[in-house]
């Protein structure tokens, strides 16, 4: 994004935009830079929760706009309502920052497919043998807020969050499902926000096992273990071969990435 180009205008009613910089330079539109690139004449806005946080959708913002601010909100509280809370909170706030990322990003490209490569730079992608695919989020626009989904009712069982996420698996509409049995086996969730594009074109939607990892030392056969057992629980969940993948959210020094990764 060039330092003077026009932003906003996407998110508001009376198409009322502005600069880049006047945005940064703006506590109440919640952004900053980040970082510079003169090579290239961009900059990297960053987003200020605490400013965001305390925004409240308002009628001049589109529907769009509203569900993302909406959104935040839901975000902000989990990860802001106590320290066990918001550890357990990071397990579905990741990938809703996907939601919010990629939604944003489809209405400022004009609707142009985000690939899933554009929010997660740098991550590493390994396909099924012999099944080479673009992944793209799927558009969600105003329903943005609704994606995420419970689980299980209390008492939550495990027989009962299998049953959630095998139906969530099966919504028409994008979904992130999470597992709300504490010692639900292997992974944390799933999510339905990718499809995949084959070479011939052929697209498809493609479930997600999530499993988040906070862990001081991560090592390779780390990630084949975590992802093995993500594996036995897709098939579990009555998932084939090729139709699904594993998201490896892995916080660490040494792994600082995501991995989707298959046997």
């Amino acid at each position: 994004m060039q330092e003077t180009d026009l932003i906003g205008a996407p998110f508001s009613k009376q198409r009322l935009s502005m600069t880049l910089y006047d945005a940064a330079k703006s506590n109440e539109h919640g952004v900053f830079y980040e970082a510079a690139d003169p090579e290239i004449n961009l900059v990297r806005p960053c987003v200020m929760p605490s400013a965001l946080s305390m925004r409240s959708a308002y009628d001049g913002d589109t529907a769009v706009a509203q569900s993302v601010v909406k959104l935040w909100e839901k975000v902000h509280c989990s990860l802001t309502s106590g320290k066990r809370n918001a550890m357990e909170g990071w397990e579905m706030v990741v990938p809703l920052l996907e939601v919010i990322a990629s939604t944003l990003m489809y209405e400022v490209d004009k609707e142009r497919p985000v690939k899933f490569c554009d929010v997660w730079r740098g991550a590493h992608v390994q396909h099924w043998a012999g099944c080479e695919a673009s992944l793209l989020y799927r558009p969600v626009g105003k329903d943005c807020v609704n994606v995420w989904r419970a689980g299980a009712k209390e008492p939550a069982t495990e027989a009962a969050d299998d049953e959630a996420l095998r139906a969530s698996i099966k919504y028409d509409t994008p979904t992130l499902c999470k597992a709300e049995t504490p010692t639900y086996p292997s992974i944390d969730g799933v999510h339905t926000l990718l499809e995949r594009v084959l070479p011939s074109g052929t697209r498809g939607v493609t479930p997600v096992m999530i499993q988040m990892k906070a862990d001081k030392t991560v090592q390779r056969h780390h990630l084949v273990e975590w992802a093995e057992k993500a594996h036995a629980r897709a098939k579990h969940l009555g998932l084939k071969n090729e139709s699904y993948y594993v998201g490896l959210y892995v916080s660490n020094k040494g792994c600082g990435k995501l991995e989707i990764v298959h046997p």
